[in-house]
């Protein structure tokens, strides 16, 4: 088995880690070898991952390279690092009181009035999505295009989320402020700092990056000045504010509590591939889900994670200085029955059967059903191709588009009445509204 997957690679076929663990599952001499991360809740985890017997040398080196491939994503998923990830200021003070059950959020008393004045915030690696809304009603639909990995310092990052709320509020105090961040975020506090959002502060050598970081980290405290005193301002990472969004739709009729009576799973396609799970118990499981970063296959390619919009965009020969319309223009050549766009989505999905097998096999959840967001599936057309490559690798998933059918709370039926395509872009803005009410 060894010498044909490196023959494989030679002739450059890759070799997907999902594939490999189940062959091996045919090797009657495979060994067991045993592989164990620690969640941020302090829980151990450990996986069998079997290994054929091999030789000293290229043999060796691949499968060295398939159990660290193992290793990592069982850590990127579930749980912490110490060889990839660069944690921010107070990350290990969050992650132990985690540990020893006090993380309970701080909640100000703040009594809501009547017609709440509340700002929903969606904040992407391409825009950022807001909903204003006063009791039921909408005030303000906006989103902003913007490239927040060029920013070389936090002020770059945090002013334009500041100056759009403010903007929409027009000079109006809020009653809350729900955000969801494209990071690692534990008790509204946003502690990873590696994702490819902050990459250009990260490579600005006239700064320090992790007292820069660490004003993002408190977003929550900047954010203050905008809301009335006490008012609730609380934020969630983009994926875990996408599954909330689902969960609290589908919970709103008899047929979507079927749906979500194992949990459900979102995958917002955008900028990266996120993630996002609310279990069966309507909880938010407390792992840090980073999907994108996650190694699917081994290959002479150094690019073996999710096929992102930058790589979709390379394949299509697009420039990548303005993905947003590129994107909306590849969407329509699908829809127009070009060849090559159609393929484009077609291997995108095999590329989601691939992280849903990752999924099932190191998160475990009870949860079969699956929800793709975001920009890539906001056209029917497209998903419908996406999920011929998502079929053909893991068929037993059940996976759903987010579209008007998921509108099914007071706002998010307004927000269904603008146009088709807007439940898939504003919907996290307006579960973010929700969140931020929540008692």
């Amino acid at each position: 088995m060894i010498k044909t997957w490196l023959n494989d690679i030679k002739e450059g076929r890759p070799l997907w880690l999902a594939e490999c663990r189940e062959e091996m599952k045919e090797d009657a001499e495979a060994t067991e070898t045993k592989i164990s991360v620690i969640t941020n809740g302090g829980e151990n985890k450990e996986f069998s991952i079997l290994l054929p017997k091999v030789e000293i040398g290229e043999e060796f080196s691949l499968m060295a390279k398939f159990l660290d491939a193992n290793r990592a994503n069982a850590a990127f998923l579930l749980g912490q690092t110490d060889t990839t990830e660069c944690r921010m200021p107070d990350t290990e003070e969050i992650l132990a009181q985690m540990k020893s059950g006090k993380a309970e959020e701080t909640k100000e008393e703040y009594q809501m009035p009547e017609e709440p004045l509340i700002c929903g915030v969606d904040i992407g690696g391409t825009d950022i999505k807001l909903v204003l809304v006063e009791g039921e009603r909408i005030r303000r639909v906006l989103a902003y295009d913007w490239n927040p990995s060029i920013a070389t310092e936090a002020a770059m990052i945090l002013n334009p989320i500041y100056e759009l709320i403010e903007m929409a509020a027009n000079g109006m105090k809020l009653d809350g402020i729900g955000v969801a961040f494209p990071d690692i975020v534990v008790n509204n506090k946003i502690i990873d700092g590696e994702t490819p959002k902050t990459a250009g502060i990260r490579n600005n050598k006239d700064v320090d990056y992790k007292s820069e970081f660490e004003k993002i980290t408190n977003m929550d405290s900047f954010l203050k000045p905008l809301c009335k005193e006490g008012a609730p301002i609380r934020i969630l990472n983009d994926g875990y504010m996408a599954a909330y969004t689902v969960y609290n739709e589908l919970k709103q009729t008899d047929a979507g509590r079927e749906v979500i009576k194992d949990g459900i799973i979102t995958l917002p396609i955008g900028t990266e591939i996120g993630f996002g799970w609310v279990d069966e118990n309507g909880k938010i499981p407390n792992y840090p889900g980073n999907l994108y970063k996650c190694v699917f296959r081994i290959d002479n390619d150094e690019e073996s994670h999710f096929m992102n919009q930058e790589r979709v965009l390379k394949a299509a020969n697009m420039p990548l200085t303005n993905p947003k319309p590129c994107v909306d223009m590849l969407i329509n050549m699908a829809e127009g029955g070009e060849q090559n766009a159609e393929t484009l989505f077609k291997n995108i999905g095999l590329y989601i059967g691939h992280a849903i097998r990752e999924i099932k096999f190191f998160m475990k959840p009870k949860a079969n059903t699956f929800i793709i967001m975001g920009r890539f599936a906001k056209s029917e057309y497209c998903f419908d191709l996406m999920s011929i490559g998502m079929q053909n690798i893991a068929p037993d998933a059940v996976v759903l588009q987010a579209d008007e059918g998921l509108a099914n709370t007071p706002i998010m039926k307004k927000i269904a009445e603008i146009d088709r395509t807007a439940v898939a872009q504003f919907a996290q803005a307006v579960g973010c509204i929700y969140y931020a009410l929540e008692k």
